[in-house]
């Protein structure tokens, strides 16, 4: 009848833009969502092609499909923005998704904070700050970060993801006796290591809380270094995440 016809239109489109939106969901949510609309898709069509026009940049093509979905890479290596235009002469709905995805150039990194906040500094043997940007040769440091919930609940499956200069190498001293500095108040829960980065993983943070990681670190090569982003992340929720911006380091 039109009113269940109607009732499913308008569910699928609440689906649709679910699945398509900012928002992170589980894999069953996710799985169960797509068997509905394929269901309501192969009940309702009310065409059996898909016709239609786009044009991304310099690019443009007409489509006609008998597939319920369509893709393809419409404009790659581009600087600066594209506009996008589609247009639908044919019978059946459109659900139109435009992905975008890149990498900033080195340097180019803006800073950002969204539900949690992360603070970097860098301090000498003696635990007084200094600056990455005019290193002896030798010279030992500490990376200190601290990861804030400033939030009024409680945060889960959080990454701390510390990349350092090529210059640098991590002195990884959790096997001594006291190597252990950092002050993270037992919410850390595991730590990757690696040649040149760290992976703080937090599975779970109270609302209000911090925690203090310290990678202990030497500045072994003289040059000048590209400082990657420190970044911090919600593995199953990217609206939560922040990182710094991008810098240099000197070893002279």
């Amino acid at each position: 009848d039109d009113g269940g016809w109607k009732r499913a239109a308008a569910r699928a489109k609440e689906m649709w833009e679910g699945l398509w939106s900012s928002s992170w969901m589980g894999r069953e949510t996710t799985a169960l969502w797509l068997m509905a609309v394929a269901h309501y898709i192969a009940k309702y069509r009310v065409a059996e092609k898909m016709e239609f026009s786009y044009t991304a940049g310099k690019a443009s093509e007409k489509v006609t499909t008998d597939k319920n979905i369509w893709n393809n890479i419409v404009a790659t290596d581009v600087a600066g923005k594209v506009s996008v235009k589609v247009e639908n002469p044919g019978k059946s709905t459109l659900f139109v998704r435009a992905i975008t995805e890149g990498t900033p150039d080195q340097g180019a990194e803006k800073a950002y904070s969204n539900n949690v906040e992360i603070e970097v500094f860098y301090v000498d043997a003696g635990g007084r700050a200094i600056s990455v940007e005019e290193l002896p040769q030798g010279t030992n440091l500490t990376a200190v970060v601290t990861v804030r919930n400033p939030t009024a609940k409680a945060m889960r499956n959080l990454v701390l993801t510390q990349i350092f200069p090529a210059g640098w190498e991590i002195l990884n001293t959790r096997f001594l006796e006291g190597g252990d500095t950092s002050n993270d108040g037992g919410l850390l829960s595991y730590q990757d290591i690696r040649d040149d980065r760290v992976y703080s993983y937090i599975d779970y943070m109270p609302s209000g809380r911090q925690l203090t990681v310290r990678i202990n670190l030497a500045a072994v090569y003289a040059g000048r270094f590209y400082l990657p982003p420190v970044y911090c992340e919600a593995m199953y929720d990217n609206l939560t995440r922040a990182n710094t911006e991008g810098g240099s380091a000197v070893v002279k």
